[in-house]
């Protein structure tokens, strides 16, 4: 599997972010809506879009972080980063998914 690094982290990649800090210095990289810092061992990502909203990249935060619409600063290491194809690409999607029926399920009994 190729190594994911700062050259190439923007490659069709996938990745868990973590919540953390603004980083107080100036963005190593901007987009038109989102910020980027880097070296070489972690990328902080400031964005108010994540998951496959993210142009060849699935992006996300870890569960129960999600929030569309907010602005998030998180941060993940580039050695947990993997290809978009990769099995821990789609493990990852897998428990997502059930993490977010399990949610559903729960909001419906207490609205009943």
């Amino acid at each position: 599997m190729p190594r994911i690094t700062k050259d190439n982290f923007h490659v069709e990649t996938f990745g868990v972010f973590t919540r953390c800090k603004t980083p107080t210095r100036e963005p190593d990289f901007k987009s038109i809506f989102s910020r980027y810092w880097y070296d070489d061992n972690i990328l902080i990502r400031q964005s108010d879009h994540w998951c496959h909203k993210i142009r060849s990249c699935a992006w996300v935060l870890n569960l129960g972080q999600d929030k569309q619409g907010e602005l998030i600063t998180a941060m993940a290491k580039f050695e947990d980063m993997s290809p978009m194809h990769s099995k821990e690409c789609h493990l990852s999607f897998k428990k997502r998914k059930r993490y977010k029926k399990r949610i559903k399920a729960d909001r419906l009994k207490l609205a009943a």
